[in-house]
């Protein structure tokens, strides 16, 4: 992101540069006077940086001003997740760095005009001859090297765009991201009171409580299989271990997909009923049903004196725990009636999406107890979201600096593309003069603007390529040679190319003959 921020910097001292440059040729006879007189060298490169030191002052102020005034809102759209969010301030630090931004920009946009500048020798035509030559070398170079930073900003861009788009198009295992996830800390017998209390409030389709909600870390625990001998050099499996209740599954919506769901009716078994995940049955159970086999699980041994034996009964889907981004991973879901873990967790299916939950049900909370509270009530959508919160965060950001430097790139090239042809107004209106086609005229404009933009971009897609591999741990689903993002990004830069060229192109054949000679 800070190497983003830089280039999208130097797009802006590159754009302001060549203003700069291409104002100081334009006063070169202002100078060559001033040199006669009596002024030095020294003394006309002070002007020139006191001149790029007064726009990067005035810039740098307007910058401040502008963070300072826009900090609060850009903490509303920076997601919680951040870290140390409340602590970001225009501070110090941040005056410092500005400072430092502002003064080599100030000595950059000085000493530009400077860079190559040589004693004028020879007669005026040819001086002229050869300055305007080194002008269109100048633009182009600059046109091509905003093209190439450009391009680079957008490719980060464009990959950290289709890796968010990758990573909301994964299934997190569950069908119901309209059920709402709510913490009502209760007794068990209480929190099953007030299940069936909501469970029978209108627009409610089924209610459970677990330990958690589908997407929060739970402890992994190691588990044996029955008739299964582990050797002494093998350690026991494990696996994430998930407390349920009745109606879980069918609440959240996670898919059956061999044996039976518990019901009420199992509540009583001797043996409680277990359910696992894909991951789980196939790491351990080797292409075979897992159903009807049974596990002993230490913790209830340890924890409750109890035998710690679960016949399970079904396979369901992986839920991806952790985010769409991290492997479901195995995954052990226990009977609460035989794991009496401290489960805190309502869980709540509406009938449909837009139905009012929390109200009815912070209601019927209290009727069951009055000092009972309604904590933390979320959609799974909501919670799915969260997860998305930083690659969505630096989706938006990189975003935002690829159109920021996607519009510093039009304009400069808008404007040097403009001058370009206002420096060869005498030459377009000798060759309509002579018969030349407007056509031929507008596409020799066109050609020599996009030229640089074309070459720019190839180097840019170059730098880009090399680059791109510093976010390879912020991408998910594709590889930083994705080849549809450097396409997108390039064709995007050539596009903007075009755009800035339209204008100047169509005044070039605007261009009266006539006129254009005796203004000559």
């Amino acid at each position: 992101l800070l190497g983003s921020v830089g280039l999208v910097l130097l797009i802006a001292v590159v754009n302001v540069g060549s203003l700069f440059a291409l104002r100081a040729d334009d006063r070169a006879p202002d100078a060559a006077v001033r040199a006669a007189l009596g002024a030095s060298r020294g003394r006309l490169l002070r002007q020139a940086l006191l001149e790029s030191s007064l726009v990067a002052a005035l810039a740098s102020v307007a910058a401040v001003v502008v963070a300072r005034s826009g900090l609060d809102a850009m903490r509303s759209l920076v997601p919680y997740q951040i870290p140390r969010l409340a602590t970001v301030e225009v501070g110090g630090g941040v005056l410092a760095w500005t400072l430092l931004a502002g003064g080599v920009a100030a000595l950059a946009l000085g000493f530009v005009p400077w860079l190559g500048r040589g004693r004028a020798t020879g007669p005026a035509g040819r001086e002229r001859q050869t300055r305007g030559i080194g002008r269109r070398r100048f633009q182009s170079y600059v046109v091509g090297l905003q093209a190439a930073l450009c391009v680079v900003v957008l490719v980060g861009a464009t990959l950290l765009s289709r890796s968010y788009a990758q990573l909301r198009a994964v299934d997190p295992g569950f069908a119901a991201p309209e059920t709402w996830a709510m913490s009502v800390p209760a007794p068990p017998d209480v929190l099953e009171e007030v299940r069936r209390r909501v469970a029978e409030l209108p627009g409610v389709a089924s209610a459970a409580v677990a330990y958690d909600h589908p997407l929060e870390r739970n402890w992994g625990d190691s588990f044996l299989i029955e008739g299964v001998e582990l050797t002494a050099s093998q350690s026991a499996p494990s696996a994430s271990l998930r407390p349920f209740g009745t109606g879980y599954f069918e609440t959240v919506g996670i898919d059956l997909v061999d044996g039976r769901l518990p019901t009420t009716a199992d509540e009583d078994r001797e043996i409680g009923l277990a359910v696992v995940n894909e991951s789980l049955a196939r790491a351990f159970f080797e292409g075979r049903s897992p159903v009807g086999a049974r596990v002993v699980v230490p913790t209830a041994q340890r924890a409750w004196g109890l035998d710690g034996v679960y016949e399970i009964a079904a396979v369901v889907r992986d839920v991806r725990f952790l985010g769409p981004d991290q492997p479901a991973g195995p995954a052990l879901y226990v009977p609460l009636t035989h794991f009496p873990t401290n489960a805190t967790t309502l869980l709540v299916r509406p009938e449909r999406p837009d139905v009012a939950i929390v109200g009815p049900v912070r209601a019927a909370v209290s009727e069951v107890d009055p000092g009972l509270g309604l904590q933390d009530a979320r959609r799974l959508q909501d919670l799915l979201n969260d997860l998305l919160a930083r690659p969505r965060f630096n989706m938006l950001l990189l975003l935002a600096f690829g159109a920021i430097g996607l519009i510093l790139c039009g304009l400069g090239a808008y404007g040097l593309v403009a001058r370009l042809v206002a420096s060869r107004v005498r030459e377009i209106g000798i060759r309509m003069a002579l018969g030349a086609d407007r056509a031929l005229v507008a596409r020799g404009v066109l050609t020599q603007a996009l030229r640089p933009v074309l070459l720019g971009g190839a180097v840019g897609l170059a730098a880009a390529w090399g680059l791109a591999r510093t976010i390879r741990s912020l991408l998910f689903g594709i590889t930083p040679a994705d080849p549809a993002s450097f396409a997108a990004s390039a064709v995007f830069v050539v596009l903007v190319g075009v755009a800035a060229a339209m204008v100047p192109t169509a005044r070039a054949t605007s261009v009266d003959p006539a006129r254009a000679l005796r203004a000559e």
